[in-house]
């Protein structure tokens, strides 16, 4: 048992040093950029869609977003989208982009949606805005309340996070 206690501790000290982390209102996002792309975790208190979305130039034109549902506890459905108006967005696959995400872990109870996922630091497709080291990023944060991802959200929220490789 004490194993495991230790464990447990050294794996928050780690975070604590190689992961960053923002909380908005009661919305975490958490990242880490290893090698050439970029695992972030998002949590949000929802049973619906949880999005993430950078590069936008006015509202959601031009961003570049991930969006995230989960079903059955832990079955993770994710997809690639871009805004193509100030208030609309769509997958990069109907535009003739690719899904350049990575999903590695989705977990949903009945008060909190949480997701891991991947994305290259820059995927050269013409629907993802690149992700830059060590320079100041706006991101939108939004989530649904259901699973359908093209229903409107219930909350969102702007902030803005740098990111850094590990020291």
């Amino acid at each position: 048992m004490k194993q495991v206690w230790w464990c447990g501790v050294l794996f928050f000290l780690v975070s604590l040093v190689w992961a960053e982390t923002v909380e908005v209102s009661s919305v975490k996002l958490s990242w880490e950029v290893e090698g050439e792309e970029v695992i972030f975790t998002l949590e949000a208190p929802t049973k619906g869609w949880i999005a993430i979305g950078w590069g936008a130039t006015m509202k959601m034109k031009d961003a570049d977003f991930v969006v995230v549902y989960v079903t059955n506890g832990n079955v993770g459905v994710i997809e690639d989208h871009f805004g193509v108006s100030v208030i609309g967005h769509r997958r990069d696959t109907e535009l003739g982009g690719k899904e350049n995400i990575r999903l590695i872990e989705a977990y949903e109870d009945d008060n909190i949606t949480r997701v891991v996922f991947a994305r290259a630091l820059n995927t050269k497709d013409a629907y993802d805005v690149p992700l830059v080291l060590e320079k100041p990023m706006d991101v939108l944060l939004a989530y649904g309340r259901f699973d359908n991802t093209s229903s409107k959200h219930q909350w969102r929220e702007k902030t803005r996070i740098v990111l850094k490789r590990k020291k």
